[in-house]
């Protein structure tokens, strides 16, 4: 109304956070920028590279596992890049991710926002060790659809050039790993993912190399 700010449009991009831990934690907390609307979709993309056994992940009671991707089952890319939602009451504050009890686990939160209500389509996952990791593809019927990817790499490599027209959501790096969300809006059925290009360095594409990486995927449609 007059004198009242303006909505953001369904699917649209809204506010992302995102943390990194240094070294080896068992917990992580990412912050909303400002607190969300009352149901928007609420994504939270989470990566672990587990020291030495894959262990549990505990996010608040308010958030649904929808989506996730484990690494080769060896000690040196033990991976998992997961997807959460929560589509309800307003949120505020802090968001606390759970990685086991391994004080050695390196963990990584990323936050998105997008104007809703939307409700859950389609999913993907992958794995593998390669320079082009890819976030599996998500098969999608009802359209306008949002198709988020989360990517996760375990040498902390640049994710650069996300394909098929999907863009940078939020990023976070270490030493350790990169974490990457990355959002497309489909306006056809099809099946729908990205692959991204592990570089030391993204303007350089002889820098290209090859690491252990997870993924997933989800597809979000309006309800």
């Amino acid at each position: 109304g007059e004198g009242g700010e303006a909505r953001p449009q369904l699917f649209s991009f809204v506010q992302s956070a995102a943390a990194t831990t240094s070294a080896g934690a068992t917990s992580l907390a990412a912050a909303w920028p400002a607190p969300t609307t009352d149901g928007d979709l609420l994504v939270a993309a989470v990566n672990v590279w587990w020291h030495v056994d894959v262990e549990p992940i505990t996010m608040p009671v308010e958030w649904t596992l929808v989506a996730r991707g484990d690494g080769a089952d060896d000690p040196t890319s033990l991976l998992t890049t997961a997807i959460y939602v929560a589509d309800g009451a307003s949120q505020a504050g802090d968001v606390v991710v759970t990685a086991g009890v391994d004080a050695e686990n390196r963990i990584k939160l990323a936050l998105v926002e997008y104007g809703g209500p939307l409700a859950l389509a389609a999913t993907a996952n992958d794995a593998g060790e390669t320079s082009t990791p890819t976030s599996g593809a998500a098969s999608v019927d009802a359209t306008p659809a949002l198709v988020v990817a989360a990517i996760a790499n375990r040498a902390g490599f640049s994710q650069c050039a996300p394909s098929n027209g999907f863009v940078d959501a939020v990023e976070t790096s270490s030493g350790a790993s990169t974490l990457g969300v990355y959002q497309f809006l489909a306006v056809s059925p099809g099946d729908y993912g990205t692959t991204v290009k592990l570089r030391f360095d993204c303007a350089d594409p002889m820098s290209e190399a090859g690491e252990a990486w997870a993924s997933a995927a989800a597809a979000f449609s309006a309800p």
